[in-house]
């Protein structure tokens, strides 16, 4: 897509590369959503293992919590 959208040829289709630019955005933010729900899945397990160490059942509930958000998130 950014190599079709860095085409000159392309903007000579006003219609065709408005079309790819918001495609591009629009899988720009899923990436990022992606990025932020994998990089959530890592500090939760982070979290669960933290707490499983220090047998703390406070870490193991905020751990839990932040797990619900990212499944919400995801949903």
């Amino acid at each position: 897509m950014e190599l079709e959208l860095g085409d000159s040829a392309v903007w000579e289709k006003p219609e065709y590369a408005q079309a790819l630019g918001k495609e591009r955005s629009s899988l720009e933010a899923i990436v990022h959503a992606i990025d932020k729900l994998y990089s959530g899945i890592n500090d939760v397990e982070e979290l669960f293992k933290l707490a499983f160490d220090e047998s703390d059942e406070d870490l193991y509930a905020e751990a839990n919590k932040d797990l619900d958000n990212l499944v919400e998130r995801l949903g």
